[in-house]
């Protein structure tokens, strides 16, 4: 087991109820109040591991204490992670959202530069156009001046 711990970098946030693995015994935090066991939800190195938390841990507050002021004692912040490991499913999920997300970003990324190839591609074919519409009308012009000469003479 790791060391309580009271302001690190890492404090989960994303939890869920757990029961305590065999063999372990349960803890009380710095204020005596009996321990709960969690277990992480967040997607992290920390997925999926439990770990100890005061009943009074500050980001998981009992319910009655929605309707009710804070009252003393303050909010405890102990925790202990039970595991040190991750299980290798965990492992495996993280690298597989992982791979699945860089595949998507290089998807977006390839799809972007199609969109932007063909826009490029539509502008070129629609100054082309225009510039065969200018042409034929200045021919058209010509013909006129030179019918209209021709007329005249």
């Amino acid at each position: 087991m790791s060391l309580p711990c009271s302001d690190q970098d890492y404090r989960p946030r994303n939890m869920k109820d757990a029961s305590l693995p065999p063999g372990v015994e349960h803890l009380r935090c710095w204020c005596g109040t009996l321990c709960k066991v969690k277990e992480s939800t967040n997607f992290s190195d920390k997925m999926d591991m439990k770990f100890f938390m005061c009943s009074n841990y500050q980001y998981d507050p009992a319910p009655w204490s929605y309707n009710m002021p804070p009252s003393p004692p303050p909010l405890c912040i102990w925790y202990r992670w039970i595991e040190t490991e991750q299980p290798e499913w965990a492992l495996r999920e993280i690298e597989e959202r992982s791979r699945r997300a860089w595949q998507n970003f290089h998807e977006d990324e390839r799809r972007e530069k199609e969109a932007e190839e063909r826009r490029a591609a539509q502008q070129e074919q629609q100054r082309r156009l225009e510039e065969l519409r200018r042409q034929r009308e200045e021919q058209r012009q010509l013909r006129e001046e030179k019918e209209r000469r021709a007329s005249e003479a």
